[in-house]
Parts: C-alpha cells; structure tokens; sequence
C-alpha cells in the first residue's frame, strides 16, 4: 500500500497540527540491524521551556521486559545545572506514526522528574513483528516516524522534527595526514592532524609518538571536535571507522577497527597501545623519508538533520 502523502508532508502536517511535540524520523532502518545497533538518541530539543531527548531501542529494551518489542523512552536533560531537589511534572505521549493513514500507535502517561527519575517511557510500544510487517505501515521503505508530545505546557511552541540516517560509505570517507619529519618530534607531546569533514562531523586524528599509558606503544585516536554547521541538531553520533598507519613499502598496514558514539562536545576513540615504537626505529617500512603515514576510513556514519 503505498503512502497517502510524501514523508516529508507527513512531517511538515503534524508539526502543525500538534505543538510542543518532536518527531524522530529514522531512515535506514535495516542498517540497525546489520550493525546490530541497540540504542539510538535522538538530539537534544527544547519544549516548555526543558531540554529533552529521546531513546530508542529497535529491538526491544531486554532489561525492562520489552523483548521483541519496540522501546521508546523520553529523557530530560541538563539536570546537573538544577538544584538538588528539582523536580519536572507533566503528562506526555510517546507514538509512531503510521504512514498510511492519518493514525498513531500511542501511549500516554504522567510523570514526576526528578533527580533520580531523569527517563520515563514504554518497553513495549509496538511488537516488533507488528512494527516490522509492511502492511502495517510503520516501517515504509526503510523509514519509521517515532516522536514525543508534551501535555499541559503554558509556554507551546510549534513542533519540531529531525532525520536520522545511517550513511555507508559516505563521501570523502578516506583521510591521510603525513606526519613529516618524524623523527624530530618531540616523543612526549601530543599532534593533531588538520580538520576534516566526513558526514556532519568535524573530526581530526590525534597521535601521541610515546603513548599516553603505554610508553612504548604509539597512541592514535580519532577525535571529534564538534559539528559541522551551527545548524546541525546536536546530537550523538554512530561511526564505525580504521585508523591505519602505513607501510609505504611492503603494504603491511597495522590498522584496527573501531566503534563509537561521538558525543556532541569534543571526544574521541582509539587505542593507547596502537602498535610498538620499536617497529618505527630507522630503518622502518612505517617511516620513509622522516614521515610516517596514517589514515582514517569511516565505513559507516549517522546524520541528523532537522526536517
């Protein structure tokens, strides 16, 4: 059965016809499953004058009973910048839109945030079969439209909505940096290469030539280092990517394989013990002509943009 209407009016209808609420459109849908992706954050957004989130699990929240179920949780944010005894009371529903028909599957209920109650939701929003049968009109063509509606705010504001998708191989996914006169660096310092874009993130490779808590071990990291326009939603980002350092010689290439959650402040992944130092002392397929090679490929990367 085809869509009444494109996605992207679907959206752009209920954002106008329901304030205070957030949609979280999901594209991709299979790839969670072929990374084996458990938990999905959507970004941070603001309704009411609060800071939230929602956290998706695609297959079920297996430590709250909701195996074989989709499970969708609101989250509220910012709590360390509020006093001890703060606390949130509010009415909500959590939903997934059917796309084809003017319909929603969802749940409702009233909750007291507070310190130790930051992330109230349903295990058991859908069952998975119900949820992944393309008849039903949950999942339509990869794409799935979960979101979050705030009850009895004062202060409503117009809805909002973002995208996320997971991106395979996505462009310029390749980045060298050629660390050149090698063997004047000074072994106890840190580099970092030049930045660089891959997907919405502004990342940089980061090297430490004696190691940080193996001394004779060569560090490397990728680093994110933030967004890459004012304008991206801030949220989370899923990469899998190789750090690689080069043998310019014989192509034996030390490279290992990550993944990783950019948080949206500045962090990074890597390894402290990435190979030996003994294997970068002249002569070296590694260093060749005082420059040493290394390398990162993202395989994988999530978007978020808002729609």
């Amino acid at each position: 059965m085809p869509r009444p209407i494109p996605v992207e009016e679907m959206v752009r209808q209920f954002k106008g016809h329901h304030r205070n609420s957030h949609i979280f459109r999901i594209d991709n849908f299979s790839l969670f499953g072929k990374y084996q992706i458990q938990e999905i954050e959507s970004s941070i957004f603001d309704i009411g004058g609060h800071k939230w989130k929602l956290v998706l699990f695609p297959n079920g929240n297996a430590n709250d009973n909701g195996k074989d179920h989709v499970s969708l949780y609101l989250g509220i944010q910012d709590s360390e910048s509020r006093p001890s005894n703060w606390q949130v009371r509010l009415g909500y529903q959590l939903f997934l839109l059917n796309q084809f028909r003017q319909d929603w599957r969802m749940e409702q209920g009233n909750v007291v945030f507070n310190a130790s109650n930051q992330k109230r939701g349903f295990s058991r929003l859908m069952a998975a079969a119900d949820f992944l049968n393309p008849n039903r009109g949950y999942l339509v063509d990869g794409c799935s439209l979960f979101g979050v509606k705030i009850l009895g705010m004062n202060d409503t504001k117009a809805g909002t909505a973002e995208c996320f998708t997971l991106v395979e191989k996505p462009p310029n996914n390749v980045f060298s940096w050629k660390m050149m006169k090698f063997s004047a660096l000074n072994r106890s310092s840190e580099y970092t290469s030049d930045e660089f874009v891959i997907g919405d993130r502004k990342l940089k490779i980061r090297i430490f030539p004696q190691g940080t808590t193996a001394p004779d071990k060569l560090a490397v990291y990728l680093r994110g280092v933030g967004l890459k326009n004012n304008t991206t939603p801030k949220a989370k980002c899923y990469t899998r990517f190789r750090l690689r350092v080069l043998d310019k010689i014989k192509g034996k290439h030390v490279a290992h394989s990550y993944t990783f959650w950019f948080p949206v402040e500045p962090g990074g992944h890597g390894s402290q013990g990435f190979m030996p130092l003994k294997d970068l002392a002249n002569p070296s397929n590694y260093v060749v002509n005082d420059t040493l090679y290394v390398e990162v490929e993202v395989d994988v990367i999530s978007t978020t943009k808002y729609c």
